[in-house]
C-alpha cells in the first residue's frame, strides 16, 4: 500500500467529503481505529474513514493521526491524517493523487511517506 500525510485543520468528516469530491471516490464512516495501551483499560481510539472498494480500483482509508491518548504515529505529530491506499500506487499516480489533495484549500501541506521510515511495529496499525 501507498501511504500519504495530510496536513489539515479540517475534521476528518469534512476533509473526507473534499477528498470524495477531489478524488472522485466515495468515503464513509468506519470503524475506529482502536489501539490497547500499557496501562489496562486505556487505549487510543483514532477515526477512520474509507472509501467503497467496489467504486474504484484503488481502496482509500483516512485515518486521524491525533487523539486524546496521542498519536498514531509519534514520529509524525504535525501530521494530522494519513491516507492508506492499497494496492501501492505507481510514481505517476502518486504525483496526480497529492496534486489533487494539494489542491484543497484546507490542505496545508502533504507528502509521500516512505514507509521504510516507519518502524515494523507501528505499520501494523495500517494493515486491515
Amino acid at each position: 500500500f501507498s501511504l500519504i500525510a495530510i496536513v489539515s485543520s479540517d475534521k476528518i468528516y469534512k476533509l473526507s467529503w473534499q477528498l470524495n469530491n477531489a478524488l472522485g471516490v466515495e468515503f464513509h464512516k468506519s470503524d475506529d481505529l482502536i489501539i490497547p495501551l500499557y496501562k489496562p483499560d486505556i487505549t487510543k481510539t483514532l477515526e477512520v474513514f474509507a472509501s467503497s472498494p467496489e467504486m474504484s480500483d484503488k481502496y482509500f482509508t483516512l485515518i486521524a493521526n491525533k487523539c486524546q491518548n496521542g498519536f498514531l504515529l509519534n514520529m509524525f505529530k504535525e501530521i494530522d491524517f494519513f491516507l492508506r491506499i492499497n494496492p501501492s500506487l505507481s510514481a505517476d499516480n502518486a504525483i496526480k493523487i497529492i496534486d489533487n489533495i494539494q489542491s484543497l484549500s484546507s490542505v496545508l501541506s502533504i507528502l509521500n511517506i516512505d514507509m521504510n521510515l516507519i518502524k515494523d511495529k507501528e505499520k501494523q496499525y495500517f494493515i486491515f
